[in-house]
């Protein structure tokens, strides 16, 4: 194996296994800010143009949201590995990607892009929780879907 084959092999295990640590013990909803600030959250697809994926990723690293994929394409750790590879391969920020098929169902997410801004939870004095959030779909980009979800607080 040439030095370059290696190189992209250990790149490509390392994240096939960051991403299946981090996925496997992360839910949108668990995800909490130290400031208390809202998260946001861009939900998307691996079937998502690659362009508009590195779009959303930059715009992400930028207004620290997280990228929210439902599953794996064809149910592959590679092909996975190889899109979140090309997205983030040009820029210098970081934007987190969780796998989280529950949080799709948890918000209610049908068509992608979805844009998910969520508050604290509101609990009440018998413990029990309700998750605030706000949700706008459409590929209106993460600066209009931040002043939307904005506007309707």
């Amino acid at each position: 194996m040439e030095k370059k084959e290696l190189l992209r092999f250990l790149i490509q295990t390392s994240l096939l296994i960051y991403i299946f640590l981090f996925a496997s013990i992360t839910s949108a909803s668990e995800f909490t800010n130290s400031d208390n600030k809202p998260q946001l959250f861009i939900f998307v697809s691996s079937s998502m143009p690659i362009m508009l994926l590195k779009k959303y990723y930059f715009e992400a690293s930028i207004y620290g949201g997280i990228l929210v994929f439902k599953g794996l394409p064809e149910g592959s750790f590679e092909k996975f590995a190889k899109i979140i590879m090309k997205i983030s391969e040009e820029f210098k920020g970081e934007a987190g990607i969780i796998i989280d098929d529950n949080s799709f169902n948890q918000f209610g997410i049908i068509n992608v892009p979805a844009f998910v801004l969520l508050h604290n939870e509101e609990c009440s004095e018998d413990s029990s929780c309700k998750v605030i959030y706000n949700k706008i779909s459409g590929n209106i980009g993460v600066k209009r879907a931040l002043e939307e979800l904005n506007d309707a607080l």
